[in-house]
């Protein structure tokens, strides 16, 4: 009995050993004069980690857009980068900081209720308290930096549409046109005008937290099922390819898909 109370009590002492150990961290950086980490630079590293292996952009092209989005939101960041923070505000951006750096991922690639209801640490609220809605703004600015365009993800979509046909073409009907002349036919004259579409419908816009948009998901995990499906064979699509194109409101391009497929197959194959 009194080695598990001794326990419990080494226990206890040691976290709060580590918690005056992070408060006398936090302190000291704040009587530092010189550059801190700025919000905007704490959530750019966060969504950027978050978003390694989700976003089909680089680590370095989510960074250098998340920190031109977030700047743009938060006038502070620049202050807090350039060493122009009193104490008391290094302090509480110290506090903030630490936390963004604990959050889950969830709010970035979550689920759509995670992502829908994400929002920045609570801990954050002394150093936003000035502006709480710029808190937010900052926020978002992260998370959507971090993600494609919607024009991007059209084009990547053809692509990827593309290089799973041309792949069957060559690999399991023996085609054997150049990959790169199959990949012009296929991504710029057969599906040239879902490409357009795609774009002008803003078919996967999307601009976080307000519109989350179903036709991302579904498209990204239509491309996915790819890997185990026959690209070749229209009927054998995966089976969420049938929400990818069929947004809410707006234009239904799933016949647009469809049909720039059937004829750039029918094209090498025949009558399928």
């Amino acid at each position: 009995m009194n080695t598990m109370l001794n326990l419990s009590m080494f226990l206890a002492l040691l976290a709060c050993y580590e918690a005056i150990g992070d408060l006398k961290d936090g302190i000291s950086d704040a009587l530092d004069d010189g550059p801190k980490t700025s919000y905007c630079e704490s959530l750019c590293e966060w969504a950027t980690d978050c978003a390694d292996g989700v976003s089909e952009l680089s680590a370095e092209e989510m960074a250098d857009r998340c920190q031109t989005a977030t700047n743009d939101a938060d006038s502070n960041c620049a202050s807090a980068e350039s060493g122009g923070l009193s104490v008391d505000e290094a302090l509480l951006l110290s506090e903030c900081t630490d936390a963004v750096s604990d959050m889950s991922c969830d709010g970035l690639t979550g689920d759509e209720e995670s992502v829908l209801t994400g929002l920045p640490p609570v801990t954050c609220a002394g150093y936003g308290a000035s502006d709480p809605e710029g808190l937010v703004n900052t926020y978002n600015a992260a998370r959507n930096a971090v993600m494609q365009t919607g024009a991007e993800l059209c084009d990547s979509v053809v692509d990827e549409l593309c290089g799973s046909m041309v792949e069957c073409l060559i690999g399991d009907h023996d085609i054997t046109e150049a990959e790169d002349f199959l990949m012009e036919q296929c991504a710029e004259t057969a599906f040239g005008s879902f490409r357009s579409q795609c774009k002008e419908n803003g078919l996967y816009d999307q601009t976080l937290p307000l519109d989350v948009n179903p036709n991302r998901w579904a498209v990204n995990r239509c491309i996915d099922g790819f890997d185990e499906a026959d690209a070749c064979n229209l009927v054998s699509w995966p089976a969420e390819c049938a929400g990818a194109f069929t947004p809410i409101d707006g234009e239904d391009l799933s016949g647009l898909v469809t049909g720039a497929a059937s004829d750039f197959l029918t094209g090498f194959l025949g009558d399928l």
